[in-house]
Order: structure tokens, then sequence, then C-alpha cells
């Protein structure tokens, strides 16, 4: 949901045309990060995240994904009876049990946002226009997300003799976003994912999101698979695109009767196109299949009025205005 905002502008009376450049680059970083506790690794209940005892005793037990383990001094072994056991993590490798305390900032990326706007004007005694056009380029702070967007805005206004006058006013407006975030519970919401992952768990071991049979790298086999989506999968290969062309406008007559008599008749329009397109990669961890959903859309409204106004004095100290 958002709002597009539309400032209406004139062009004015002046000897040639007026051209104004406009450039400005915003730099965008998350202001607000999550507060994670950094003490307890993987685990429950104070323990290790390893069997115990049976025949996987020392192994990794992949299906705890909570956080309330051992506290983390960089333990590379752990002991089990008499027995001393290495610590061998997901990947299968002898990792120190160490917090990673920027798992969660390490993810994000510095968002840029670059917008350019070219502006002309000009008029005489009985006629003014304006023209802009306004385009913006942005780099998401996610990974793989990106939008544009192109406006250009028309107005022309003029004064056929002393009573008619005409105003008319075109926006055009397209817009690609690519990979908008998804939100609360969606499993290939990062935020999701990366909230949820245990304190020990290195980012950098998620980065090569794909194994080599060509499944989502995880680092849990727990039965509850949705919500242990490694991100970079998601923001990678679960992908969405919309483009919008959309077009407002209006024309705008206004006729002087006399000088306290006048009236208009105006009518408005706004138009747009949407096209959506949505991907499920092959393997995704919540899903059995792939998928691709695409939307198509065509949106049309047209509105009229008019209005007649009277303003003049009934008497000497009381005046009135009728519409």
């Amino acid at each position: 949901n958002g709002v597009i905002m539309i400032t209406t502008k004139k062009g004015r009376k002046r000897e040639g045309i007026g051209v104004t450049f406009n450039s400005n680059l915003t730099i965008e970083t998350p202001l607000v990060y999550p507060d994670f506790q950094n003490r307890y690794g993987r685990g429950s209940e104070g323990n290790y995240p390893y069997f115990k005892q049976g025949p996987n005793i020392g192994n990794l037990n992949d299906n705890i994904n909570s956080s309330w383990g051992e506290e983390m001094n960089g333990q590379t072994e752990f002991v089990l009876g008499s027995e001393v056991y290495p610590m061998v993590n997901w990947t299968g490798e002898v990792t120190p049990y160490s917090a990673q305390p920027d798992n969660y900032r390490d993810f994000w990326r510095t968002g840029l946002s670059n917008t350019n706007t070219i502006t002309l004007s000009g008029g005489n005694e009985t006629t003014t226009g304006w023209a802009s056009v306004s385009h913006l380029e942005n780099r998401s702070i996610m990974p793989n997300s990106e939008f544009s967007r192109t406006t250009v805005n028309l107005r022309l206004t003029n004064k056929f003799g002393e009573r008619l006058s005409m105003d008319a006013k075109v926006n055009y407006i397209y817009q690609d976003f690519f990979n908008r975030p998804n939100l609360t519970l969606s499993p290939d919401n990062p935020v999701k994912s990366l909230v949820t992952m245990p304190r020990n768990i290195r980012l950098s071991d998620l980065q090569d999101y794909i194994t080599e049979n060509g499944r989502p790298r995880v680092y849990t086999n727990a039965t509850s698979l949705d919500q242990w989506q490694n991100p970079y999968w998601a923001v990678n290969l679960n992908t969405n695109n919309d483009q919008r062309d959309r077009i407002l406008g209006f024309l705008k007559m206004n006729y002087d009767f006399t000088d306290w008599l006048s009236a208009y008749v105006r009518v408005g329009t706004d138009v747009y196109f949407d096209e959506r397109e949505r991907r499920i990669a092959p393997n995704t961890i919540y899903k059995i299949d792939d998928e691709y959903t695409r939307y198509e859309g065509r949106v049309q409204e047209i509105n009229a009025d008019f209005l007649v106004t009277a303003n003049r004095d009934i008497t000497d100290r009381l005046d009135g205005v009728f519409s």
C-alpha cells in the first residue's frame, strides 16, 4: 500500500522558456536492528545440539533450531561421559561454538536512490505551459531488489477572450518493481529466516545457497522447513516483479457570465494497466513443485462535475457566495 502525491504546478508568464534540472542521491541503511542475545548458542535447555546416546551419539542433531544451548565461548569440542567429541557443525566442519553477532546485520546492503528531474515552463498573457520528466532509480537494502519509476507531467492553461478559459493536465507514470520484499509470515521473508537463526550460525555458510544436487542449503532438517528457509535462496530464486502504466488527467472549462456569476465543467480520468509475476523455484523447501503465476489487469475511472458560482454583494454590509 502507498500514496502517490502529485504536486500541481502551472507555467507562468515569462520571456522565453525556463529550464530547471534537479538531481538528488539518497543513501539508505537500516535504522534499527533487533536486539539479539549472543550468550547462548544452538541447542535447548542449556545443552549442545548433539545426540547424547544411541547410534548417533556425538553427532549433530540438526532438528534443533533454538538458540538456548550452552554458553558460547569458542569451544571446538565437548565431553559426553568419558568421551571427547569434536564440534562438527551442519556443514560437516569443526567450527568454534561462537556467537555471530552480525549474522543479521550482514545480510543487508547499502541502498541507493537517485532521482533526476528536468522541467520546462513558459507563457504569455493568455497561455501558460509547464512540462517535466522525472526518473527514479532505487536499489533496495534487500539484496536483488530494485525499483524504477518514470513520471511525465504536462499542464496547459489558456484564455479564449475575456470570459472563457481552459485548464488541462496530463500525468503519465511508469513504474517497474523487481522483487518486492515478502512480509510477515511468508517463508520467503528474509527477516523471518534471520531472526529465527541460532546465534552461532555463520551467514557466510548460507551464501552459496544451492547444493550440488540443486537443493537449498539449509542448516536444519527440522520438519517445519518453511521456517528455516535460506534467505539467499528466497531473495534470489523465489522472486516477483510488477509493472504499472498509469495515466491521470483532466480538462476544465470555465466561463464567466458576469463579474459575479461563473460556471465550469470538468472531466477527469485515471486509467492504469498492471502486470505482476511471481516465481517459486524447483526444490524450494516448502513447495513440492515449482510455481509461476501471472496477473494482468486494467482499471479505468472517469469523473465529471460542474459547478455554478455566484459571488456578489447582497447589501452594503453583506455579501454571499452561492455554488
